[in-house]
């Protein structure tokens, strides 16, 4: 009887079956265990509960549809209104316009660097305090980097070849230390 209900149920596929007197250990509950009068009853129960879920299920589904209707008409019916703006939706599109920014950084610090130094070249030669006995025998454009720069940032101490000590790493007279 159980492998018939089974495979009614089509929970097995009768092909082979051997049988013997083997006894096997089974826990059948009382409380799990039903009458036919239990099924009924159950299958009632059941049905209830189905039909509550799927009465939950059709209004959850029906506002996603209000929410996916209001969307569309918001946003268009092909559209979610989350996407990339249209310029950055490609990534070409996208390194240009990182590109482009970069360039326009730069211009700028080249802008504003140009500017400073027209403005201390309209003012001349200013005496800024820069010491420059420290430089040593440094190249003459080496001298003007360092006046302009010590000039520019506020750093009096500027030190060229031998300038620390007696000793130079930069015996060339190629290089500055601040």
């Amino acid at each position: 009887q159980v492998l018939a209900v089974c495979k009614r149920a089509g929970l097995v596929k009768l092909g082979r079956v051997a049988l013997d007197g083997t006894k096997v250990r089974a826990n059948a509950s009382r409380r799990k265990a039903m009458s036919y009068d239990r099924m009924g009853k159950r299958e009632a129960e059941l049905a209830a509960e189905i039909a509550e879920l799927e009465a939950r299920a059709d209004a959850l589904l029906a506002e996603a549809q209000r929410t996916d209707d209001a969307e569309d008409a918001r946003y268009g019916a092909d559209r979610r209104g989350d996407e990339l703006p249209a310029e950055l939706a490609r990534r070409r599109t996208r390194l240009a316009t990182i590109r482009k920014a970069k360039a326009d950084l730069e211009a700028e610090a080249a802008e504003a660097a140009a500017q400073r130094a027209a403005e201390l070249a309209a003012a001349g030669s200013p005496d800024c305090g820069l010491d420059e006995s420290g430089l040593g025998a440094v190249r003459s454009h080496v001298r003007e980097a360092a006046e302009f720069l010590g000039c520019m940032f506020g750093e009096p101490d500027i030190y060229g070849v031998a300038g620390r000590a007696g000793t130079s790493d930069h015996p060339g007279g190629l290089a500055l230390d601040f």
